[in-house]
C-alpha cells in the first residue's frame, strides 16, 4: 500500500519544535496500537504529503522528500505558524515495531487500484466533501494519534487531548 501511516488534525502547540539550527532535530510524536500494543514513535523523520488547516479550512498542501516532515512543518511554523491551527500527514514510513524509528520505503511496486484508493481516501479526509456520506479507510495504513510532549503536567496534557478529541469528534460528527 502507497500510505503506511497518517496523522490528523495534529496541534502545533503540543509539537516539540527543537532548534532551528543544523542538527536541531524537534519531535512529531505519536501513538497507535497494532496488535493489542500500544506504540509511542516519532515522525520527524516520515516523508509524504501534510495539509495546513486554519479552523479546519485548508490553507497549504505541501510533501517532503528530502527534507523532512517535521522540518517543513517547523518551518512553516516559524514563517507564518499565526496563519494555520492544525495539520495532517500521509507518510510512506511505516513505524518500527521493535524499535523506536520509521522503516524505510524501499523499493515497492503499487497497482493502479491501490493508488488510486490511496489517493481518494486522502481526498476525502482532507477535503470533506458533502456528498461523501463517510470516510474512506486507508487500507493497512496506521492511524497515529498526537501524544503530548515530554515534560508537560499530566494534568495538563490530559486536558489539551480532551479538548482536542472533542473538536476531532465534532468535526467526525459534522460530516455524518
Amino acid at each position: 500500500m502507497l500510505v503506511k501511516c497518517y496523522g490528523l488534525y495534529w496541534r502545533p502547540e503540543l509539537v516539540n519544535w527543537g532548534r532551528q539550527a543544523y542538527g536541531g532535530r524537534g519531535e512529531l510524536i505519536g501513538v497507535f496500537t497494532k496488535d493489542r500494543r500500544r506504540f509511542r514513535r516519532d515522525f520527524w523523520e516520515e516523508i509524504g504529503v501534510y495539509v495546513l488547516y486554519d479552523n479546519y479550512r485548508i490553507v497549504y498542501i505541501g510533501r517532503t522528500t528530502k527534507e523532512r516532515l517535521g522540518s517543513r512543518l517547523r518551518s512553516h511554523w516559524n514563517k507564518r505558524g499565526e496563519r494555520w491551527d492544525s495539520f495532517s500527514w500521509y507518510g510512506l514510513r511505516a513505524p518500527s515495531l521493535t524499535k523506536d524509528r520509521l522503516l524505510s520505503v524501499g523499493k515497492r511496486k503499487f497497482s493502479g487500484d491501490d493508488t488510486i484508493r490511496a489517493l481518494e481516501a486522502i481526498l476525502i479526509e482532507v477535503c470533506d466533501p458533502l456528498l461523501n456520506r463517510r470516510h474512506e479507510r486507508i487500507k493497512d495504513a496506521i492511524r497515529a494519534r498526537q501524544a503530548p510532549p515530554e515534560g508537560l503536567p499530566k494534568d495538563e496534557a490530559e486536558m489539551l487531548r480532551e479538548i482536542y478529541e472533542r473538536i476531532v469528534s465534532d468535526k467526525s460528527q459534522e460530516a455524518v
